[in-house]
């Protein structure tokens, strides 16, 4: 897979004249914290529905907020030109720095998340994968928007149990104690 880096790409070298790729390669950011691979055979179509001329991906200077509850971790990618299309989907991979992780959130709670204008509304994406190895999460795409990786604000409290959540009383277990394989039984108000 080539590598091609820079904020925009042109595909006459990546791409037949009906928009389809005659190979695969890897499309990063200048920061090297975003990354699309597209393999070989992806139709990439403008929202026209003709042949794709150019890929772009630029970190906005003004950064947009993050959903409600949730924060982001790095930058937010903008991906364009809009309205691109691919078939199949192509992958999206963020690279994320864990130690912005919250207290009590974990890597596996991470999702990339799509910004949709002109409401600004964040979609998450469903089949978000989490390396933690590498600290990268990686989707499928079949077109442009702004992307980012998100994190929860801070880990869901767990209830606190109380005594009006569970009161037991008389116990009773018969034989007190027991042997290995044998039969205990335990009864319980």
């Amino acid at each position: 897979e080539e590598i091609i880096v820079g904020p925009s790409i042109d595909l006459s070298d990546y791409t037949d004249s009906d928009g389809i790729c005659i190979g695969d390669f890897i499309f990063q950011s200048e920061d090297g914290r975003c990354r699309l691979s597209i393999e070989q055979d992806t139709l990439c179509l403008d929202k026209y529905g003709e042949p794709l001329l150019e890929l772009t991906m630029i970190a906005p200077e003004e950064q947009p907020a993050p959903p409600e509850d949730y924060g982001i971790i790095g930058l937010v990618y903008d991906l364009g030109p809009d309205g691109a299309t691919f078939h199949p989907a192509i992958t999206i991979i963020l690279g994320y720095d864990d130690s912005l992780l919250p207290g009590g959130v974990g890597e596996d709670d991470l999702v990339i998340a799509e910004r949709y204008e002109p409401g600004g509304e964040w979609v998450i994406l469903e089949d978000s994968t989490v390396d933690s190895v590498t600290n990268t999460i990686s989707a499928s795409l079949s077109h442009f928007s702004a992307f980012a990786v998100l994190v929860p604000a801070s880990p869901a409290p767990a209830p606190s149990p109380g005594p009006e959540v569970l009161a037991v009383t008389d116990l009773v277990i018969t034989p007190r104690e027991a042997d290995t394989g044998e039969e205990i039984t335990i009864s319980v108000l």
